[in-house]
């Protein structure tokens, strides 16, 4: 396993958005390279470069759930609306990606 510390700014934090998803804990959502996935899916459904998605927590939650929070900019970083938004249209193509493969 590899791991990359990364500084962000706290806007990133302030402005982030979240993810919940069912099935997925967070050591798989890190050994199965899941959080690349979701960045990468991040990017290009806000036509934005990978490097300026930033995936930073998933933490399990209450029963079956992995709580992901993730953060997107262009110039300035998006709004936690309009990030989770995007997401939630694409959310078919999010479960197929990230939850369907291994």
């Amino acid at each position: 396993m590899k791991v990359v510390v990364k500084r962000i700014p706290e806007e990133a934090v302030d402005l982030s958005g979240s993810l919940r998803m069912a099935n997925i804990t967070a050591e798989e959502f890190i050994e199965l390279s899941k959080r690349e996935e979701l960045q990468k899916l991040i990017a290009k459904i806000l036509n934005v470069s990978l490097e300026n998605v930033d995936v930073f927590t998933a933490m399990n939650s209450k029963g079956e759930f992995l709580d992901v929070r993730y953060s997107a900019h262009g110039s300035p970083y998006y709004q936690p609306e309009k990030l989770n938004g995007k997401l939630s249209e694409h959310q078919t193509e999010v479960r197929h990606n990230l939850l369907m493969q291994s």
